[in-house]
């Protein structure tokens, strides 16, 4: 579970786009989230805490989320910002 619930998870690249419910990224040609994802990540914006996210979809369990933030963050699709860092 992410510790730091107070973080705001941002995509670094405004390149994708959402087909049938599916995230496509226009420079990882091969990464395709599922549906579910796709509701994860467009609310990965930067100004959407972990808390926001988790309220945001309450049918989703917390452990999904966590783990689907931690693994953009670990490829590198997303950075974290503290709260009130940075206006996007």
């Amino acid at each position: 579970m992410i510790e730091d619930i107070g973080r705001k998870p941002v995509r670094v690249s405004e390149a994708w786009k959402i087909i049938d419910g599916y995230v496509y990224m226009n420079s990882y040609r091969k990464v395709i989230f599922s549906r579910k994802q796709a509701q994860m990540w467009e609310l990965l914006d930067g100004n959407h805490t972990i808390q926001e996210i988790y309220d945001e979809l309450r049918e989703f369990d917390k452990d999904e989320i966590d783990t689907f933030i931690e693994e953009c963050y670990n490829v590198g699709f997303v950075e974290m910002l503290e709260e009130e860092e940075w206006e996007i």
